[in-house]
């Protein structure tokens, strides 16, 4: 028998995938720019992206900057902000990086 199926069935699989991102998912982000709290951000996909258990994304209803909430191994998730800060052309700047506890 598979590794899939000892797992259960295609359904419970989907189900459990869907709960362990829910059970992942950030109640608010607080933007790195102005600090407020805010609740309407998209959750990334982040199949394949070893180390990084959660990531999230978006835009603070006050200031408008972007704002991304990332959760996994300490040093792949700031290889990946670095990332994202050089492709927003922000490579030269110093980083905005917030360390925020996720409250649940």
């Amino acid at each position: 028998m598979g590794q899939a199926k000892l797992r259960g069935s295609r359904d419970d699989r989907i189900k459990e995938a869907a709960a362990q991102l829910e059970r992942l998912r950030p109640n608010k982000l607080t933007c790195n720019n102005c600090q407020t709290d805010f609740t309407d951000f998209e959750m990334l996909n982040t199949k394949g992206m070893d180390g990084v258990d959660m990531a999230c994304v978006g835009v603070c209803p006050s200031c408008k900057d972007v704002t991304w909430g990332l959760k996994g191994d300490p040093i792949i998730c700031q290889a990946f902000a670095e990332h994202i800060m050089h492709e927003r052309g922000l490579g030269n700047e110093q980083p905005k990086f917030g360390i925020q506890r996720l409250s649940k």
